[in-house]
């Protein structure tokens, strides 16, 4: 995999074998014939002591351990001893029981997850995830990567016995590359420095949604089992606190993103519904209203230039029910948009379409590319739920999602996702004033 996706400069070392892939196996770390930067270690746990004591002759000082049958195997000693033997020698540990490392500024796929196997994989972009569950973390992936959403890093921090899951989130804090954060956790051992980081990572604008497990007692018995992590204590209040967008289930944790990656944070909460059914107009405000979001009422003026623009038989409030023929009309559709966008106490905008399929919704979703950057001009953002079947309008959704429109299947992920937008607008305009005063 490391070759596969152009990371040059690899050394296999094998004591058994002469050659691997057609390049020169070397018996030990030692006999490199180069600086080496990161070991991979992924042999029997057994073994491991034994590697790190190579690698510190050798000047290492990096090492990603693949290889479980650690703490999470009840194998305690044997961790605090290759631990102890990296950190005489300033080596850093990734794992062990790590899925290790993904980096596509750097060409860098040190991992063994499945998800680097899916086609086109792995798409760049500027969302990185920490996950303390590899398998997690990569199933994660698979889906970003189906909506287009790229990524930039990519860490499973294994039973973290060096370098734990605050350190990556600092790091990420400061890198150019990233502009959202995703973790996934189960139990952090230094909260202190957790919350120093993710205090850094917001001050710098980047979000930080985060997917914690593991919140009933019978689930934190559990992580020992797997990690050999601490069970955890109860991080709603943290989180809060911190500014943490918690996430309460996995969907949760790619949909958010999508949306924070792609789109402004809105100055505020209200809302304007944009919907071809009038059924859905309802469905919409129920959500609304239990997430917290404001669908106001439009001012008259707004009204009667909408009574302008729509045919006699649609309706002119928030929420609007266009119906399906302003909608295709793409001028029209523009000038609702942007009477919507100018008021004030519109800070987003829900689209709805209902059953869309096939070629009349490849020239809807071009439509709506093209209204969008109406929307774009005000500094709105638009999300959009999709309700017919992907099996049956997926080129629809590759031409939203390639032109970086997020688009939900369900009403609830559509204002779960908003909602997700509107609470960063109001932690980032929180920063932003403890800042300038």
């Amino acid at each position: 995999l490391l070759l596969e996706h152009g990371f040059t400069n690899v050394f296999p070392v094998n004591p058994k074998e002469s050659e691997v892939l057609g390049m020169k196996c070397y018996p030990s770390v030692k006999d490199v014939p180069s600086d080496v930067d990161l070991a991979c270690i992924l042999t029997p746990a057994s073994t491991v002591p034994g590697i790190i004591r190579d690698c510190a002759e050798k000047g290492v000082k990096a090492a990603i351990i693949f290889s479980s049958g650690f703490a999470e195997a009840g194998n305690v000693d044997l961790q605090e001893q290759v631990v102890e033997l990296a950190r005489s020698a300033g080596i850093r540990i990734l794992g062990p029981n790590s899925q290790g490392v993904v980096s596509t500024p750097a060409n860098l796929c040190a991992t063994f997850s499945p998800s680097i196997m899916i086609p086109d994989a792995p798409l760049r972009g500027n969302v990185s995830v920490i996950s303390q569950s590899g398998a997690i973390g990569g199933s994660a992936l698979t889906h970003m990567w189906s909506l287009k959403l790229g990524v930039s890093r990519f860490v499973s921090t294994g039973n973290e016995a060096d370098l734990e899951t605050p350190d990556f989130l600092d790091f990420l804090a400061g890198d150019e590359h990233t502009s959202v954060i995703t973790v996934f956790l189960e139990s952090i051992k230094d909260v202190e420095g957790f919350s120093r980081a993710v205090s850094r990572a917001i001050s710098s604008g980047k979000p930080v949604v985060v997917f914690w497990s593991a919140r009933s007692r019978r689930a934190r018995k559990l992580v020992k089992q797997h990690t050999g992590l601490k069970p955890p204590e109860d991080y709603t209040p943290l989180f809060k606190k911190l500014g943490v967008l918690g996430v309460d289930d996995f969907e949760d944790f790619f949909d958010f993103p999508m949306a924070l990656a792609w789109q402004p944070a809105p100055s505020g909460n209200g809302v304007a519904i944009i919907s071809t059914s009038g059924a859905m107009c309802s469905v919409m405000v129920d959500l609304c209203e239990e997430y917290g979001l404001e669908v106001p009422e439009l001012d008259g003026d707004a009204e009667n230039k909408l009574r302008g623009i729509l045919p006699s038989f649609a309706s002119a409030k928030n929420p609007l029910d266009v119906t399906g023929q302003i909608i295709l009309n793409i001028s029209l559709f523009k000038k609702c948009l942007r009477v919507l966008c100018g008021e004030t106490r519109i800070n987003a905008l829900l689209l709805t379409v209902t059953t869309a399929v096939d070629e009349p919704a490849i020239t809807l979703a071009r439509d709506i590319v093209e209204a969008a950057e109406t929307v774009r001009s005000y500094g709105k953002p638009m999300i959009v739920c999709w309700l017919a079947s992907r099996a049956f309008s997926q080129k629809s959704h590759e031409i939203l999602l390639e032109a970086k429109i997020p688009v939900y299947p369900t009403p609830r992920r559509a204002v779960k996702a908003l909602k997700a937008l509107v609470e960063w607008g109001k932690i980032k305009g929180k920063r932003e004033k403890l800042q300038h005063s």
